[in-house]
């Protein structure tokens, strides 16, 4: 039996006739929160995990290539702004771990599988911290820098609707919130 459908499978209500140009930051991290929440996970396969939402992290490898796979964030912190940080947890002996020991950058990918489809990448700096489950006993924090998406059902479009050119959020110069490149 194929998997039900969730209701964040479901079309938005946005349109691409509302380009992103003319929306505002908290509209934009509502539709870039909105297209992430669209992603389901069934965590066995059949049964739906509410509010976990599966993305790719992308570390480096020791020649420089990106190391992509997927995984599933444990919690998405909005303190002290939106998309602060996200949190996932893993082995010691990763290869993420070692990787992002080498290099602190990152990136996390997530894609929007809905209509047109569209996609959400958060760029950031990782950090190591001792976590609490035994079996995966390292917790991942990335700290969010750069928000780059484009989707088609959430508006997410700064172009004539091609998708050709991201929407883009950075950091702010105080750290304390987004403002907008593109």
């Amino acid at each position: 039996m194929p998997p039900r459908q969730s209701p964040s499978r479901q079309s938005s209500s946005h349109s691409t006739a509302t380009l992103a140009s003319s929306a505002s930051i908290a509209e934009l991290l509502a539709r870039i929160r909105s297209s992430i929440a669209s992603i389901d996970y069934y965590s066995n396969g059949r049964d739906l995990t509410v509010g976990m939402h599966p993305c790719s992290l992308v570390t480096f490898d020791s020649d420089g290539y990106p190391s992509a796979r997927t995984i599933v964030p444990l919690e998405i912190r909005d303190q002290p702004y939106e998309f602060a940080s996200f949190r996932f947890y893993t082995r010691s002996d990763s290869r993420k771990v070692v990787e992002i020991l080498r290099d602190k950058r990152v990136a996390i990918v997530f894609q929007d599988q809905r209509g047109k489809q569209g996609w959400v990448t958060v760029k950031g700096d990782a950090r190591l911290e001792r976590g609490t489950n035994a079996s995966y006993p390292v917790d991942i924090i990335v700290e969010s820098r750069k928000l780059e998406a484009v989707s088609y059902n959430e508006g997410l479009l700064t172009d004539a609707g091609t998708g050709q050119t991201p929407v883009v959020l950075v950091l702010d110069d105080d750290g304390k919130g987004w403002r907008r490149l593109s």
